[in-house]
Parts: C-alpha cells; sequence; structure tokens
C-alpha cells in the first residue's frame, strides 16, 4: 500500500493534464467519479506531495528507490514519445529516484496479458458509459460483477455498491458511495 501510495503523490495531476494534454482533460483529484456527477467527491484523491512519496517509499523499504524490484509497466495505444509516458517517468524518476521501463502493447495483446499475466503496473483508462457512478465504480471494481482487472476485494465496498444500484434517488446514492 505505501508503494501504491507513494507512486500516486509523486505525480502532479495538474501538471500532468497542462503539459502532456495541453489542457483537454481535467486532473483527476477527487477520485473515481468525475466532476458534474453524483457522487463526485472534491479533493479526496491522494495530493502530489514528492516529500511523502519518498518517505512512503522508504517506509517500504526502498529509500531513495534503492533496492526497488524490477516491475513490468505495461500499457496500450501510443509508443514512449507520446506526452504521457515520459511524465509519468520523469514523475516517478524525480521524486522516487525510480528508473521505470514501460512496454506498449497493441490493444489485443494488452487485454489478453491483463487477464492471462497482469502485470505489476498498468496504465489504461474508462469512459463512463452512463452518467452514473455506478458505471466507473461497479463496473471496474465490484468484485463479483464488475470487470475488476485489478482483482480488488472488498466486502464494504461491493455492498455499498450494491445498495446503491437499488436506489432511485441518485441524491440518496451518491451519498452513499
Amino acid at each position: 500500500a505505501r508503494v501504491r501510495r507513494a507512486f500516486v503523490h509523486a505525480v502532479n495531476r495538474e501538471a500532468l493534464a497542462r503539459e502532456a494534454w495541453v489542457g483537454q482533460y481535467t486532473p483527476a483529484l477527487g477520485g473515481f467519479v468525475p466532476p458534474g456527477m453524483a457522487g463526485h467527491s472534491t479533493g479526496i484523491g491522494l495530493a502530489y506531495d514528492p516529500d511523502r512519496a519518498r518517505r512512503l517509499l522508504a517506509e517500504a523499504g526502498y529509500p531513495g528507490g534503492r533496492g526497488f524490484p524490477q516491475i513490468t509497466w505495461l500499457y496500450s495505444g501510443g509508443s514512449a514519445d507520446e506526452p504521457l509516458v515520459p511524465f509519468l517517468q520523469r514523475s516517478w524518476r524525480q521524486s522516487l529516484g525510480l528508473h521505470l521501463q514501460g512496454q506498449s502493447l497493441e490493444w489485443g495483446a494488452f487485454m489478453e496479458r491483463r487477464a492471462r499475466d497482469p502485470a505489476h503496473l498498468t496504465l489504461s483508462g474508462w469512459l463512463a458509459d452512463y452518467p452514473d457512478p455506478d458505471s466507473l465504480l461497479r463496473v471496474l471494481f465490484h468484485s463479483a460483477e464488475g470487470l475488476n482487472d485489478a482483482r480488488w476485494h472488498n466486502a464494504r465496498f461491493d455492498s455499498l455498491i450494491e445498495e446503491a444500484a437499488r436506489v432511485a434517488d441518485q441524491a440518496r446514492t451518491a451519498g452513499n458511495l
């Protein structure tokens, strides 16, 4: 958990949106539910904090990135020359002392690899199919009903998502998430 949080704290998402995507996207600062959708929670995302990122990585046993194992980082679409990949590599190198090389796969190979032999780190995106947090939360993360490529499981989360799916009042649903 410390390593995962360190990776997040090491990336300035506002700079990422501005530099890599030339302001085309809004930085993800409020969790998985985007602004304007019921259930968005402003500011719940982990903040850009390179000092905290370094502390977390050191607490995990990798001070300054020393001894960090070789990891597999996969992404699809595009190349290492596109702005997103170099931005992330630079962020992790500057904040954590890690020199990570990603590997781009064409979409079919990427999906097959994710299902068969998940990488340590995968870069992918998702767009809501309908304007409800369910399209992001249940569809992506529910342990039995969702795509759940990360193979994450949390019984409380599953229970809340199932309860929210039964509620017609969107304001009440958003309050449960």
